[in-house]
């Protein structure tokens, strides 16, 4: 009975209407605004031989962050780190998986309460990750890591808020896949720089 309704995310407003065809060309994509300690967060750390990868998030099954692990285990690079923000019930789980990495570096920063904090993190990197794979709704970290200017590496083709071929790579949802385009990413950096500033341009259409 409604006249019109809104979801963050056209998949969404898909499915509602193939279950209820009577809405078809009511539903509208509103996507949820990101806050303004992301638009204004620009890249401190200078840029380095290692490439720092960030997960951002709550460390639960969904979030399959054990695949952004493994996956960076599967680069086998001493010129890599991965930075994981966030806590949840994976948390000793995950980071008994990180301690059997022989390569790299593995960081858990655990529960970052300030926003201004965690934007700085995302900023900083050079490489954001999630490996949610048809779970989220929207992906609100895929846009906050675009109002940092920050490349992104995803793989639910779902996902389409703050992320385009022009700022982000998607793979498949396996381990091989993320670490085969995490390889990839490391290995170019002309391309890094490209998606950084693609990153850019799209946040000047994010709300905050």
């Amino acid at each position: 009975g409604v006249d019109a309704f809104t979801s963050p995310a056209g998949y969404m407003i898909e499915c509602i209407t193939d279950a209820s065809p009577e809405l078809a060309e009511r539903g509208h994509v509103v996507p949820s605004g990101v806050a303004g300690e992301f638009l204004t967060a620009t890249r401190r750390r200078p840029q380095e031989a290692t490439t720092r990868f960030v997960s951002c998030g709550r460390l639960g099954g969904e979030k399959r962050v054990d695949h952004i692990i493994r996956a960076f285990a599967e680069l086998r690079r001493d010129d890599a780190e991965l930075v994981i923000i966030g806590d949840g019930p994976e948390l000793r789980t995950l980071q008994q998986l990180a301690a059997a990495v022989g390569h790299g570096h593995i960081h858990f920063l655990g529960h970052v309460d300030e926003v201004a904090d965690i934007a700085q993190q995302v900023a900083d990197a050079d490489v954001f990750v999630l490996a949610s794979y048809h779970f989220d709704t929207q992906g609100m970290v895929l846009a906050e890591a675009a109002a940092t200017g920050t490349p992104i590496l995803y793989c639910d083709e779902r996902l389409s808020i703050g992320v385009g071929p022009e700022n982000a790579l998607l793979t498949g949802p396996s381990v091989a896949e993320l670490a085969t385009g995490m390889a990839r990413l490391m290995d170019d950096r002309t391309r890094r720089a490209s998606m950084a500033q693609a990153s850019r341009t799209l946040a000047s259409g994010l709300s905050g």
